[in-house]
């Protein structure tokens, strides 16, 4: 594993979308597992896919590993930081190249520091990128029910067609469960929850248990609005979570990609465990052909607002 060193230009904002043949979701994040817009720290635990952090990575006490599920021969890095990086302890390891734009502390002796990050890698468009696609996502017509009883959120709908469901934070802070009861739900379709935290004061409380049953972690995206703070504690989390405007403490386990402004560990805890199941069912309305798109400035933003449901095929894990 080499870490390399990020050189920030300030040359003008062009991002390059590669569309592949086959349409999956583009967060902007270029399929990352792990994406914060600011810093994050992560104590002890496992990212199965690659991270990008905007910010400073704090990971001082070893037994981390990044990129540990990632294929074979894979050409782009494992790890990106926007900041500093610290690295200390062992046990832990960076499955691939890494890119560093601060200063490196506390890395043990195998690994280097040499290179520069390619210069379409911009935090600070890739962010706007993310909040532009939360907000359009939230503004989805919903087309499926919540109910709660007895403690027990029930998320229901249509097991064969797409399923928005716009909800409060309030009803999942008064949850100590979450239950899907989308039975046998089509491989093509999907579950997003579109989550607004301005009854609760930007507060959202998501731990407990979720009972998913038959859906697949691919299949169910969180997007969170007005979210100033999400906590999950001794989760066990199937689906992804966009939430570009959200600090996050995190403990427990999640099949899914997660998207935050920053990431955090409880006092005396070890960070959650991320694995690697990528979200299908957004794309934004670009041509259909694979090919490379330049995009400057607001008209990525228009794209990312003008955008429509699609039905994809089953794309497989990672």
């Amino acid at each position: 594993m080499r870490i390399s060193q990020l050189l920030v230009t300030s040359l003008p904002f062009v991002l390059t979308l590669t569309l592949p043949a086959q349409d999956t979701f583009d967060w902007g994040a270029e399929g990352f597992n792990l994406f914060t817009l600011e810093d994050a720290t992560y104590i002890y635990s496992d990212v199965e896919g690659s991270v990008a952090i905007g910010g400073d990575f704090y990971s001082p006490l070893g037994g981390t590993s990044i990129g540990n599920m990632l294929p074979s021969g894979r050409q782009d890095p494992a790890l990106v930081v926007g900041g500093d990086l610290t690295w200390g302890g062992y046990g832990g390891d960076i499955f691939g190249e890494a890119y560093v734009g601060g200063t490196v502390v506390q890395v043990p002796g195998y690994f280097s520091i040499s290179g520069s990050l390619p210069s379409d890698f911009y935090f600070a468009q890739k962010s706007a990128q993310l909040l532009g696609l939360n907000a359009a996502i939230a503004n989805e017509v919903a087309n499926a029910s919540a109910a709660i009883a007895h403690s027990t959120l029930t998320l229901s709908g249509d097991k064969s067609t797409d399923n928005i469901l716009n909800l409060s934070s309030a009803l999942f802070n008064d949850a100590n469960s979450v239950s899907f009861e989308f039975d046998n739900l089509a491989l093509d379709a999907v579950i997003v929850l579109n989550i607004d935290g301005s009854e609760t004061g930007g507060y959202l409380n998501l731990s407990g248990g979720w009972f998913t049953n038959d859906i697949l972690p691919e299949q169910v995206l969180i997007n969170l609005v007005n979210v100033s703070r999400l906590d999950m504690y001794g989760i066990g989390m199937v689906g992804s979570i966009l939430a570009p405007g959200t600090d996050v403490y995190f403990n427990g386990q999640m099949n899914g990609q997660l998207i935050a402004r920053s990431l955090y560990s409880y006092d005396g805890y070890t960070t959650g465990e991320l694995h690697d199941y990528r979200f299908r069912g957004f794309v934004p309305a670009v041509p259909e052909p694979s090919t490379a798109i330049p995009v400057v400035g607001s008209v990525l933003l228009t794209l990312l607002l003008v955008f429509r449901k699609r039905l994809l095929k089953w794309i497989s894990r990672g």
